[in-house]
């Protein structure tokens, strides 16, 4: 274990020691983790061991990360491995995880609309990687919302955010169809998200 790791758990340690419980008053639904890449590992008995560490010092999540260069669409097969070992050893343990994806630096920032798609697709392939599912393809740079205006009507914005010189929004017009399809596109992603 690396000595940021020890350092990390010491000090949350101590801190908790200092507050003589007092953490407990948030609720049984307040969780405990840390931002480490330590846990990450070229193979599972190294990761394993490494997240039991940590869940012996009490912590309930981790969030790891991982870099996107320009020019990458999804994760190497390196890259892919650590995560899912991650991901493998979390579960051995208890643990939950959470993966943040970052440009390393100013110059790798993704500005124009390739970059960010390719960032997007990155990211999207990671999520898809952890759900077991395939890529969905390239990052359109397209979205809707619908927006309520009571209970049997809405409208709903179209936006273009690649499109040049600005994003393009197109405003479809209010009605009791809209409230419906609304109502569908909840469900299906209350149920995506959350198996409800």
């Amino acid at each position: 274990m690396t000595f940021r790791l020890l350092l990390t758990v010491a000090l949350v340690s101590a801190a908790a020691a200092l507050t003589g419980g007092q953490a407990l008053a948030a609720g049984p639904s307040m969780t405990l983790g840390v931002a480490e890449d330590a846990v990450r590992a070229p193979d599972l008995p190294s990761a394993e061991a490494k997240m039991a560490q940590l869940r012996l010092a009490g912590f309930t999540a981790v969030r790891v990360t991982s870099n996107w260069l320009p020019g990458l669409v999804a994760p190497t097969a390196d890259e892919l491995r650590e995560l899912r070992n991650v991901e493998t050893a979390a579960q051995l343990n208890g643990v939950t995880v959470y993966v943040s994806v970052y440009n390393p630096g100013q110059k790798t920032t993704p500005l124009d609309p390739t970059a960010q798609s390719e960032f997007a697709r990155y990211a999207a392939a990671i999520a898809a990687d952890a759900r077991g599912a395939a890529d969905s393809g390239p990052f359109t740079g397209e979205a809707s919302c619908y927006v309520e205006l009571g209970t049997e009507i809405a409208a709903r914005m179209d936006v273009k955010f690649f499109t040049e010189p600005a994003p393009e929004i197109a405003f479809v017009e209010p009605s009791g169809e809209r409230a419906a399809e609304k109502r569908q596109f909840e469900s299906e992603r209350l149920s995506r998200w959350f198996g409800s």
